[in-house]
């Protein structure tokens, strides 16, 4: 069984490093990383280039436009079994693949998913991320799937299909939405697989961009159901907008 582990970077000079090596020293074997570089301008490069001679390790660098886009290009290039995504500034526990291995190799499941540890810069513990899979909550709350240590089966890819490049921010839960709707079989395993890390820089977290994510949740909430104003959706739309002394300007974009 082989895995195709999907890195995606830009300007991650600062950690991309122990990202590359959680995956190259990790103790099964068998993967393949595929990195995937927008032309960073920091020392990227450089790094990046240390790796290239490996056998197992394939490096594309050209412009991209956006991480969803990015991802795609890693995904055409996959030749593994098993693919996941790793973002270029996380890093996996040193048994990752060899646990995610054990549990496909002895369930007939299609995508596997661990606990997500949450880390500071430097690497201390915040929170953890994961629990038991649960349609009707991933439904209304798009929060169940821990992207970073999130694995599915190769095979599958043909009826999933590629990213949404249209989607900014919400582009995984779009794609796990589509695995719901394949009826695909999810499984969790309560160990922790990857170490994500949190801060003022990560895009997820810029408070700036809460309004972009709230549309896009809207966006794929749209796509899939009739009902939209789901309990998650409403709470949203309340903290981010109404408490928000821009709510007017907010009010007047969503309706773009």
């Amino acid at each position: 069984m082989k895995f195709s582990i999907i890195m995606a970077s830009y300007n991650q000079g600062e950690f991309i490093e122990q990202a590359i090596k959680s995956v190259l020293n990790q103790t099964y074997k068998n993967f393949e990383l595929i990195i995937i570089d927008g032309m960073s301008t920091d020392n990227t490069p450089d790094i990046i280039n240390k790796y290239k001679s490996h056998s197992n390790v394939k490096v594309i660098q050209e412009k991209d436009k956006g991480l969803y886009h990015a991802r795609n290009k890693g995904l055409l290039l996959a030749t593994g079994d098993i693919i996941s995504f790793l973002n270029s500034d996380d890093y996996y526990e040193p048994d990752s693949l060899k646990e995610i291995y054990n549990v496909f190799n002895n369930n007939e499941v299609d995508i596997v998913y661990g606990i997500t540890k949450a880390v500071d810069k430097e690497g201390n513990f915040l929170w953890n991320m994961g629990q038991p899979f649960n349609k009707k909550k991933f439904i209304s709350h798009f929060k169940t799937i821990p992207d970073p240590s999130t694995f599915f089966k190769s095979i599958n890819l043909s009826l999933i299909g590629l990213y949404d490049t249209s989607l900014r921010f919400g582009g995984d839960g779009d794609f796990w939405q589509r695995c719901i709707n394949l009826n695909l079989s999810f499984y969790f395993y309560d160990k922790t697989i990857t170490n994500y890390r949190v801060y003022n820089e990560t895009l997820t977290y810029k408070p700036e961009l809460k309004k972009y994510r709230f549309k896009e949740t809207i966006k794929i909430h749209r796509r899939y159901y009739t009902k939209i104003f789901s309990p998650y959706i409403i709470r949203l739309y309340y903290t981010y907008f109404i408490k928000h002394p821009l709510y007017p300007v907010y009010k007047y974009l969503l309706k773009k």
